[in-house]
């Protein structure tokens, strides 16, 4: 899938997902987390605007999850524009 159909179907992706955040279950809470990585690592800060319904704790994992894989990416420009545009 490119970045543009992404585009296109985010916000019926997010709406879907977004409410497992709420799930007892750990597992599906860290799954759509990592959903939201790979979203951002496709559409970049374009994701930001769907997700602003997310607890300051729930961004700062993301945050977190983002991080470790850019790290592992190697991309430390994108790392410090990520912090600056998540707080």
């Amino acid at each position: 899938m490119t970045s543009s159909q992404l585009l296109d179907l985010l916000p019926r992706l997010i709406n879907t997902i977004l409410p497992s955040l709420q799930s007892a279950i750990a597992d599906l809470r860290k799954s759509v987390i990592f959903i939201l990585v790979e979203i951002y690592l496709s559409v970049g800060e374009a994701l930001f605007p769907h997700i602003q319904t997310l607890t300051p704790p729930q961004r700062k994992v993301l945050t977190i999850y983002i991080k470790k894989k850019m790290t592992a990416d190697s991309s430390s420009t994108d790392i410090n524009r990520l912090t600056a545009a998540m707080m």
